[in-house]
């Protein structure tokens, strides 16, 4: 477990841990005044951001005394989570909620194991599941799929998850589309389709039906076609060509044009270009960043930057830069991020990544940190920051995997908020 926010603060050297070294920063700056952003707060020993380096900040550090501040300290799940996707699958629940499927079944019936898909708040409490299948995952994503009807014909509201198979069925990949607590498709689409699908994604693509979301898909070892379908509407196909060998694809409204729907935004494992495609066209209408860089690992997109009317991509890279495997936000046809993070928990490469708003409270709760910043209604301060990112490690993190939310302000990269999610299972 994690320990309480106001003990993280105290850790002044970083070092993980609550103790004389801190004590020893701290004396450097005693009563010192004037601490803001320029100077970091002192060297970080303005605890409080009071301005001032007096007794109350020694008081933050004896409340922590000696205890532990790593906040990749999570329970064990026994087993490594492949892919998350998030949406609002209950708008009963406060902010937006994870999708996980793993590596493993999840359950068993009578002598039958299923790699069923869970369900989670952003506080880590399971409270669904869906998809049910002898045959694990491979990968998922959310939208706005199809309109459910429930018990004494209610429509439910939310969003539902897209997901393909890691082999084929019967020779087949199709998308299976599942409603939240649903153990069957309510669609089912590409039925007939060979090839093994590696990725996909959702937006409103095609805005003349209706405003349901459509799915796109690339295919394994590195897609040269982008295909769409409709859950709405089973038999609508349509295909963008000449994708640039794509690996990992996400979808928004990246030009800010809503007559036109949303776009797809892509990557692979040649170029450290990304690449935006409207749906039916031949090729990418533009890219971002610059060529001679780490390859990306993967993608998501967001509304990061609020001032903005249209979406922005977030990259991570493949490669380490002083041990952090940064993430990058662009914007369309920019060649420089307009914001970066280097957490210190991107300490192992990304698995996977996904935007949305988890539930922020007033205060940091014991599983939250706040940089650079103090404010009296964190929930307030944040939500001008835009979308959060949900980080995916590829590895575990002393004895689990958790889901990282990071947000990074976007005029100052040093202002930082984490929300730490524990997945069981």
């Amino acid at each position: 477990m994690l320990i309480s926010s106001v003990n993280r603060v105290s850790d002044i050297s970083g070092d993980q841990f609550i103790d004389l070294q801190d004590i020893s920063i701290l004396s450097q700056q005693w009563m010192s005044s004037n601490c803001d952003i320029d100077n970091d707060f002192c060297n970080k020993t303005d605890i409080n951001y009071d301005s001032d380096v007096d007794i109350d900040d020694l008081k933050q550090v004896a409340d922590g005394w000696l205890l532990p501040n790593n906040m990749k300290d999570v329970y064990a799940t026994g087993a490594t989570p492949i892919d998350i996707a998030v949406g609002d699958y209950w708008v009963d629940i406060p902010g937006d909620e994870i999708a996980v499927i793993w590596d493993t079944p999840v359950s068993r019936l009578g002598s039958t194991d299923y790699y069923s898909i869970i369900m989670y708040d952003s506080n880590g409490i399971e409270f669904s599941r869906c998809g049910r299948s002898t045959t694990k995952w491979e990968a998922i994503t959310a939208g706005n799929f199809v309109n459910l009807v429930g018990t004494y014909s209610v429509v439910e509201a939310g969003d539902e998850i897209a997901a393909v198979h890691s082999s084929a069925v019967s020779g087949y990949y199709p998308v299976y589309v599942f409603g939240r607590g649903r153990k069957d498709a309510s669609v089912t689409l590409l039925t007939s389709n060979t090839t093994k699908i590696v990725d996909l994604t959702a937006g409103n693509f095609r805005t003349a039906t209706d405003s349901n979301d459509e799915i796109a898909v690339i295919y394994t070892g590195g897609s040269s076609t982008i295909n769409f379908c409709k859950p709405t509407e089973t038999s609508w196909t349509l295909t963008t060509t000449g994708a640039a060998n794509l690996t990992k694809i996400a979808a928004g409204n990246f030009d800010g044009q809503s007559s036109n729907g949303d776009e797809i935004s892509g990557i692979n494992s040649s170029s450290s270009l990304i690449y935006f495609y409207r749906f039916g066209a031949s090729t990418h209408y533009l890219t971002a960043g610059t060529s001679g860089q780490a390859v990306w690992s993967n993608i998501a997109a967001g509304n990061f930057y609020t001032a903005n009317s249209h979406y922005e991509v977030a990259v991570s890279s493949s490669a380490a830069s002083l041990g952090i495997y940064e993430i990058s936000y662009y914007s369309v046809g920019a060649s420089s991020p307009f914001k970066q993070s280097t957490h210190d928990v991107l300490g192992v490469p990304v698995k996977a990544l996904a935007a949305g708003k988890p539930i922020i409270h007033s205060l940091p709760s014991l599983y939250e940190r706040a940089d650079g910043f103090y404010s009296t209604d964190y929930a307030v301060e944040v939500s001008t920051w835009g979308d959060f990112l949900a980080v995916l490690p590829a590895a575990a993190q002393t004895t689990g995997t958790p889901i990282f939310w990071l947000a990074n302000y976007t005029y100052n990269d040093a202002l930082n908020y984490l929300k730490v999610t524990s997945i069981m299972r």
